[in-house]
């Protein structure tokens, strides 16, 4: 049999209710995000939260992925992109960050600068931008659902804090 990019992703731990362990969409969402600039085609980046990593290739058609950030994370797990800026998002519960990583196009391959903590001491699993550049991320120990409006989000260095739009 043929393998395939979800047979390159590690298996989920035994889930608790039913033992099982399972691989496919449900574990992509977290870990894929696709990029899109007018000047070049898309990007597909994926986070390896078990190698510490983040990958990306360009799409369409074949190519071999290259590391696009392979040091200063713990378990990298919510991907999130904000085009407008070129800037990506990952939330790392294992390091309890959220980081910025600037993104260019070098040669026809998409680089990270390096980061800036955008949150932190936060147990974030996922991160989101709308499409006016506000980031949204969790904080799962505290409950609550955080937005960083955008001048703070574009990695302007403010001192701003970010609201809780929801607390339970």
């Amino acid at each position: 049999a043929q393998a395939t990019f979800l047979d390159a992703l590690p298996r989920r731990a035994p889930s608790r209710k039913s033992g099982s362990t399972a691989r496919g969409p449900a574990m992509l969402i977290p870990l894929l995000v696709a990029l899109a600039w007018a000047q070049d085609p898309s990007w597909v980046v994926a986070s390896s939260p078990r190698n510490a990593r983040i990958v990306a290739f360009k799409m369409p058609g074949p190519s071999e992925p290259h590391t696009l950030v392979e040091t200063g994370l713990d378990r990298p797990e919510g991907l999130a992109a904000d085009l407008g800026r070129m800037i990506l998002y990952v939330a790392d519960p294992g390091a309890r960050v959220v980081l910025g990583f600037p993104l260019t196009l070098v040669n026809e391959k998409l680089m990270a600068d390096e980061p800036e903590t955008v949150a932190d001491n936060v147990d974030c699993h996922w991160v989101a931008v709308d499409s006016v550049g506000n980031l949204f991320y969790t904080d799962e120990l505290a409950n609550k659902i955080m937005k960083l409006p955008v001048p703070e989000a574009g990695l302007r260095g403010s001192d701003s804090k970010p609201v809780a739009l929801y607390t339970a």
